[in-house]
């Protein structure tokens, strides 16, 4: 973790992440054209020290999206701080994100697709995260390169994207219900690959869900649960089995 000197000029850890005061305020139309706002939630302060494993969990419509994009800058909070290894700006090479609906150009195929994204050969590419990846072979894209992006099921897209997602070996993982239209054996697979990247690799995982397989649940640090637009920290796993 990298260092900077406080106000005494001692040198102090910067924290992975840290928000402060964030708030988001949505507003919504009836069919009548009256406008309501509402506070989706509020959170006072968050704060990473260290690579861990996280889960945002909390029921439909609660915010946890809303507040993932909002963390990675893809969507603005109404006010509040965010800052990633103590720069306001995050770099595309830090972190991976996995969205919730995996969206791909229909047109192009695969392969296509991760060369113009990664900007790098795809072959090199799978042969790099071989000793990783190829345990875990029902997470492979291998035999979807030569696949139009439209003939994939949103389980197969979400395999795609995640890969790319780990393909410039990020210091860490942002993934919005990840396991959201994977058959059961790529879940397996999929929560013993995020194990060994947090044990073996020392990556940080900010995960978004409403179930976490039995493998995943010893690995969890702690759960951000968002009630009544509230964020509430517990420690370990907070959903229910």
């Amino acid at each position: 973790m990298k260092k900077q000197k406080n106000a005494l000029g001692e040198a102090e850890q910067v924290p992975i992440l840290f928000a402060q005061e964030l708030e988001k305020i949505v507003e919504n139309k009836n069919v009548f054209e009256e406008r309501s706002r509402r506070t989706l939630w509020k959170v006072d302060s968050l704060r990473v020290e260290t690579p861990e494993f996280i889960c945002i969990a909390g029921r439909n419509g609660s915010g946890k999206s809303t507040l993932l994009r909002c963390l990675l800058g893809l969507q603005a909070p109404t006010r509040g701080r965010i800052a990633w290894y103590g720069h306001s700006a995050l770099s595309h090479d830090v972190l991976g994100y996995l969205p919730e609906f995996p969206i791909l150009p229909p047109a192009l195929r695969v392969g296509t697709f991760l060369r113009l994204l990664l900007g790098r050969d795809v072959d090199e590419m799978l042969s790099e995260r071989n000793g990783l990846l190829a345990r875990f072979t029902r997470l492979s894209v291998k035999e979807f390169l030569h696949v139009p992006a439209n003939r994939l099921s949103k389980g197969q897209q979400q395999r795609v994207l995640l890969w790319s997602a780990l393909a410039r070996a990020p210091k860490g993982l942002v993934l919005d219900e990840p396991f959201s239209g994977l058959d059961p054996w790529a879940r397996v697979e999929l929560a013993e690959l995020l194990v060994a990247l947090k044990e073996e690799h020392g990556l940080f995982i900010l995960m978004s869900t409403h179930e976490l397989p039995r493998a995943l649940r010893a690995s969890c640090a702690r759960t951000w649960l968002i009630e009544s637009g509230t964020l509430l920290e517990r420690s370990g796993c907070a959903l229910p089995e």
